[in-house]
């Protein structure tokens, strides 16, 4: 697949957005065993190959573009449909949960997903979330061309609050100090990642983006504790200053417009 930014490409990301990606998926597969799965917007199709290795009843990779459906199909061997997050491919109720990661953000209408993600879902399905934090992720790209409705901590949970009951917050990155951002310093952070969370500084390389699976896989590790892009839970005040939040939340009885 051509790599345009939209879309998370493993042989052709950088490293940042790369282990971003591989971790909320190592994320997701702790809430999907046995489940029926849609990966809405699945790209490239890695992580709903991911998630179809854990022992789910099913997983359905939903895509807006069908040359990422025929990719996904061809390369990893996973059920691919076409069709947009505002209107899903899928009967009412047919699955238990649904994965969507960094697709809010692209939407004209976040109430159409909402909705859609709440009538696919199965009584007490879950919906598992991920999106920029607009406060924070405005200053690393203030210009992203490929979103419409950024959001910070209150209109996302207002949004969610529609379908969804029982919503637990999660982060990924928390801003360094300022003073880690000077030349020694640094230097000490790259030796502390070297030692402890080694994988952390590592480019993506043919081993790693051949076999993405097996590392969004990998058995957790004492060095996950290290790792910044490890999703974590975290008490409100470092939440806000997360680049991503995400969330895990359970569906309502009755979707409530507003």
């Amino acid at each position: 697949m051509e790599y345009t930014g939209e879309r998370m490409v493993p042989d052709s990301t950088d490293g940042l957005t790369f282990w971003e990606h591989v971790q909320r998926y190592r994320f997701a597969l702790h809430h999907v065993v046995g489940r029926r799965v849609l990966d809405i917007a699945c790209g490239e199709g890695y992580g709903t190959a991911a998630i179809a290795s854990v022992g789910v009843a099913s997983v359905i990779g939903v895509d807006i573009s069908a040359d990422a459906c025929e990719h996904a199909r061809l390369k990893y061997g996973v059920e691919t449909r076409v069709g947009s997050a505002e209107s899903m491919p899928l009967g009412d109720g047919e699955v238990d949960v649904v994965v969507s990661f960094e697709t809010i953000e692209h939407l004209h209408d976040v109430k159409a997903f909402i909705r859609e993600s709440h009538r696919v879902l199965s009584p007490h399905g879950r919906l598992i979330i991920s999106t920029p934090n607009l406060p924070v992720y405005h200053e690393r790209a203030p210009d992203n061309p490929f979103h419409h409705h950024e959001m910070d901590i209150e209109q996302f949970q207002m949004f969610l609050s529609m379908g969804f009951t029982d919503v637990t917050f999660y982060g990924q990155h928390i801003p360094l100090p300022k003073f880690w951002h000077l030349r020694g310093v640094r230097r000490l952070m790259g030796l502390y990642y070297r030692f402890l969370a080694p994988h952390v500084g590592r480019v993506p390389g043919s081993e790693l983006v051949v076999d993405i699976v097996s590392t969004i896989r990998r058995p957790w590790s004492w060095r996950d504790i290290f790792d910044p892009y490890q999703i974590r839970l975290m008490p409100i005040s470092k939440l806000q200053r997360a680049t991503y939040l995400i969330a895990v939340a359970t569906r309502k009885e009755q979707f409530v417009d507003f």
